[in-house]
């Protein structure tokens, strides 16, 4: 080859990079993080992120609701619509839920009996703080979204 093209295909490929770069920089510049990308790091404590492991028995209760939900979206999207059907599945899912919630709430007393005042409020008080983030970025995901 001669010198000419070379010199051509040398421009073409340092365009190519410079505008991989650009994008990969204008991409990490404009998009924000995912929440749960703070909690990657190595010095994570996994505690605050998440009190307790999932008892089988905890998963088998969350597998059920969620089975439920699935359930109802499989309805709906039917035709014609089977209300009877539609209603006792949605009766089904609250009682799943409640008895989710519940086990939940139980293991979250036992775990607020084995902490001190002070582990209780901070703990506590940051699941409230998250719940919050969580509910903010959600409603500002759906403005986004449906910005009309």
């Amino acid at each position: 080859m001669n010198k000419k093209l070379l010199y051509i295909l040398l421009l073409i490929s340092l365009a190519f990079n410079l505008a991989f770069v650009g994008s990969y920089i204008y991409i990490h510049a404009t998009r924000p993080h995912h929440e749960f990308s703070r909690h990657r790091g190595k010095d994570h404590d996994r505690r605050g992120w998440f009190p307790f492991e999932e008892s089988d028995s905890t998963r088998a209760l969350r597998d059920t609701f969620m089975l439920t939900k699935k359930e109802l979206m499989q309805e709906l999207a039917k035709d014609p619509i089977n209300e009877p059907a539609i209603q006792a599945i949605i009766q089904r899912s609250l009682q799943a839920q409640a008895v989710l919630e519940t086990d939940l709430g139980k293991r979250l007393l036992e775990l607020r009996k084995k902490q001190s005042p002070q582990e209780a409020a901070q703990f506590f008080q940051e699941r409230i703080k998250r719940m919050d983030e969580r509910r903010n970025e959600r409603r500002d995901n759906h403005k986004r979204r449906y910005r009309r």
